[in-house]
């Protein structure tokens, strides 16, 4: 069994699968253990009605070419799939930070309001 089903739940990162109806490889048993990838947050699932194994082909309009050997689609959709992964991480990263750094002065804000109580008890005394 060459499935990568088993592994599906150990992802940890952003993973998008790519999977056709008419994929003559990738065939009933192997669809239905799709729902393992629907189990996982981290997998996005992408089930097109054609595209067949490894296609997605798609023609560009002028040459009329009926195999449609032009550009792929699942490499357009894969490209923009990373690119958004990588723009929210970057904006989770830059939120993080700001927090971090909201964090931090407000520590020391708490500090300096105790260094003050500390010099107004000393006065009282």
């Amino acid at each position: 069994d060459a499935s990568s089903y088993k592994y599906v739940p150990f992802v940890s990162v952003p993973l998008l699968k790519v999977t056709a109806q008419d994929d003559f490889l990738v065939s009933g048993p192997s669809l239905r253990k799709m729902s393992h990838c629907m189990e996982n947050p981290n997998v996005f699932v992408v089930k097109t009605k054609c595209g067949g194994h490894l296609g997605w082909q798609e023609a560009p309009p002028d040459t009329g070419n009926a195999f449609g050997f032009g550009t792929s689609w699942a490499d357009t959709a894969t490209t923009e799939f990373i690119a958004t992964v990588i723009k929210l991480r970057n904006e989770k990263r830059v939120k993080d930070e700001e927090s971090v750094a909201k964090s931090r002065r407000t520590t020391e804000d708490q500090l300096l309001d105790a260094m003050e109580d500390a010099k107004k008890i000393r006065s009282m005394l």
